[in-house]
Order: C-alpha cells, then structure tokens, then sequence
C-alpha cells in the first residue's frame, strides 16, 4: 500500500505471464477480467475506497521487463459480489450460527 490514493501490488510471474494478461484488440496488455487478480484488486479498491490500482508485474530476472498497468475500480462489478457475498450470507451462513430447529 502507497498511499490512501491508490493500491500497488508487485508479482513475479515470469513463468506465467499469460495467464495475467491479455492483448486485446488495440495492442495493449490488459488485466484478464476473469482472473482472481483482477477480483482481488477490485475488492482492493473497494475497501480501501480508492479509484484505481496500479498492477505491476516483474518478468526478472530473464526478460528484464517491467509492466505497469493502471486498474480503474469497476463499481458495477462490486455491487455484484456484495449483493452475492449478502445473499451467501443470509441464506447459507446466519442459518448456521443461529442453529436449526
């Protein structure tokens, strides 16, 4: 953590860099949607209440290759995980502590 401004997590993935990344149709590199990391940055940003990531990965020591890439809080994205982890809750987590009859 830098600063309440923004989140900033360092990964060696030298061996498995694609399965981070895509390119999409403009040539950039961008952050899989679909991947853990990306929910783990987006919860990230959410708690913190901060408005982006940046998301660094390291390929040393063999490419010598640095990428940065700015994540943006996708709030559509979290109303959708709290409203599931709230339903979660309810329905299969308070029935557990309050005991069955």
């Amino acid at each position: 953590m830098i600063d309440d401004t923004y989140t900033v997590d360092i990964l060696d993935v030298e061996t498995h860099l694609l399965f981070f990344y895509k390119n999409n149709q403009t040539g950039d590199i961008d952050v899989k949607h679909s991947h853990q990391y990306y929910y783990q940055i987006q919860t990230q940003t959410f708690v913190r209440d901060v408005q982006y990531c940046d998301f660094v990965v390291c390929t040393f020591p063999r490419e010598q290759a640095e990428i940065v890439k700015r994540v943006y809080r996708d709030t559509e994205l979290m109303e959708k995980c709290v409203k599931s982890a709230n339903q979660f809750f309810r329905n299969c987590v308070l029935p557990e502590l309050l005991g069955r009859d």
